[in-house]
């Protein structure tokens, strides 16, 4: 049988919703052109492509040649995202105990307090995989959780003003957050009107409070703000914070789904921090799932596989698409995890990426992706991207990904 995944979990919590999202034709011709290759090519970098390798500091240089810009089938965005430093790593990761400040998150975030969970209004669940690993507390009428392990993962979500599904509630609007002007745009929120600005300044003292928990392990950009409607007059925002580890970020999308599993030795998805708002008085509920503290099993590299090679190895592999409209490219971490097929059955190990497991390394990778047009996402705090491709930055192979890729 095979276990459940953080991420699984979180969905039967949170009762995560699906549905169809209308992709633009144009990005199903090139999908399908694609898929028209074998399996192998699929995801894997087959044709012969000259590899060079340079300094993190060169390919930021390399960049400037194509941001903004077309080159061959590809236009980019103004804005490419590459960390400044001299080295990255390979490595395994080992998870944040968060449970060991349980105390600690409860006073930060928990509006009814420790002593709320002892009371008839909240029960604990059975068991959070091990005794001393974590506890999962519930409110009896479904508002209210409290989830955190030491497997690098905690949720508090408080009760709301009103019930209130933040993943089913309407998203009317979406703010691009990284390098981009803030908006003075207001919302009605439960008590009164607040700005994005001003829902940006609240977000980031929270922050703050995470940050002085970890001591400083990570550090934290605000990615994505969804304004969600949640009743006919008020709204809450929904933020997705990226975060850094030792000054390289992680890519903000919990796994990428592969078109026929049975193709894959390994499997891949990312992480990211969430925090949702709808009055001035406290924070909805703030998650973080899997995540790590620190390496072992580490290599450091201060030469990566360039950034214009990486542009031609998709380039020489999909000669045949449609052109592309990248919406982001960075030089990002991702989780990285074997697949391998089970001798008795002749099954892969998993369907899906499963962050939990024991084989994860983290690696980095260029990341070029595709955004779903906003109007036809219909989840209210998943940004849908309908195509992402990666490339690992130390060997160069290229992994292809089309379909519902999201960002919470």
């Amino acid at each position: 049988m095979k276990k459940f995944s953080l991420y699984s979990l979180l969905f039967i919590i949170t009762v995560l919703l699906t549905g169809c999202v209308e992709v633009p034709a144009e990005v199903y011709e090139e999908w399908y052109l694609y898929r028209s290759l074998t399996p192998a090519e699929r995801h894997t970098n087959q044709k012969e492509t000259n590899i060079e390798k340079d300094t993190i500091a060169v390919c930021k240089q390399q960049a400037l040649n194509y941001q903004g810009q077309s080159y061959k089938q590809f236009t980019f965005p103004e804005y490419f995202d590459i960390p400044d430093t001299k080295k990255i790593y390979t490595y395994k990761p080992v998870s944040f105990p968060y449970y060991d400040h349980f105390n600690e998150l409860i006073d930060a975030f928990f509006t009814p307090g420790l002593s709320s969970l002892n009371q008839k209004n909240y029960k604990k669940q059975s068991s959070d995989w091990k005794k001393d690993y974590g506890e999962i507390w519930s409110s009896t009428d479904g508002s209210s959780i409290v989830w955190i392990n030491n497997g690098g993962t905690f949720q508090i979500t408080n009760p709301h003003t009103y019930q209130y599904d933040e993943y089913q509630c309407k998203r009317v609007n979406t703010y691009w957050l990284e390098n981009t002007a803030i908006a003075e745009d207001s919302y009605h929120l439960s008590d009164g009107n607040m700005t994005v600005s001003e829902a940006i300044t609240m977000a980031n003292t929270y922050i703050k409070k995470l940050q002085d928990i970890e001591d400083h392990i990570w550090t934290y950009t605000p990615y994505v703000l969804y304004v969600c409607q949640v009743s006919d007059e008020d709204y809450a925002y929904s933020f997705v914070y990226k975060y850094s580890y030792d000054g390289i970020p992680f890519d903000p999308v919990p796994d990428y789904p592969v078109q026929d599993v049975d193709d894959y030795d390994s499997l891949w998805g990312g992480d990211a921090l969430l925090l949702t708002i709808s009055n001035h008085n406290g924070l909805d509920s703030i998650s973080k799932y899997g995540v790590t503290e620190s390496k072992t099993e580490e290599t450091s590299y201060t030469k990566i596989v360039s950034l214009k090679s990486a542009i031609d190895i998709i380039s020489s592999n999909l000669d045949n698409a449609s052109p592309f409209q990248f919406d982001e490219v960075s030089l990002s971490y991702i989780y990285q995890i074997d697949n391998p097929v089970n001798q008795m059955n002749g099954e892969r190990k998993y369907d899906t990426f499963e962050l939990d497991d024991s084989s994860r390394s983290i690696r980095p990778f260029w990341v070029f992706s595709i955004n779903m047009n906003p109007t036809n996402a219909v989840l209210s705090t998943h940004n849908l991207r309908s195509t992402v491709i990666i490339v690992d930055a130390i060997n160069g192979q290229m992994q292809y990904f089309h379909g519902n890729n999201y960002t919470y």
